[in-house]
């Protein structure tokens, strides 16, 4: 698992990264510059978060759950601006979390 962040202006950004070991949990704390870029990608949800860490073999203590906000583009009639798209998702996901833990929204 990994979570990437950009505390400042400077340029640079952070992501913790937690493995599972044979010996236990690890973590690292990186750090590497700030490129700007965008890039398109889709998936598909094929399991809940338990079947995941099922899968990945992790104990049951960890507690996961996921709220998604999903949007569309071009179908949303957005800007063609990341910062529109995001603004977007963002929005979605609160309407998720709102509604509850463990769901999803799709923007309208």
């Amino acid at each position: 698992m990994s979570a990437r962040w950009s505390p400042d202006d400077s340029g640079q950004f952070k992501r913790l990264v937690i493995e599972h070991t044979d010996t236990g949990f690890a973590s690292r704390l990186e750090s590497a510059a700030l490129n700007a870029s965008s890039r398109l990608a889709s998936g598909s949800i094929r399991s809940s978060l338990f079947a995941a860490t099922d899968d990945a073999g992790l104990p049951d203590a960890p507690a996961l759950s996921a709220s998604v906000g999903i949007c569309l583009f071009p179908q949303m009639g957005l800007e063609s601006t990341a910062e529109a798209i995001i603004r977007c998702a963002d929005q979605a996901m609160y309407q998720a979390k709102a509604a509850g833990k463990r769901r999803y929204h799709l923007a309208q």
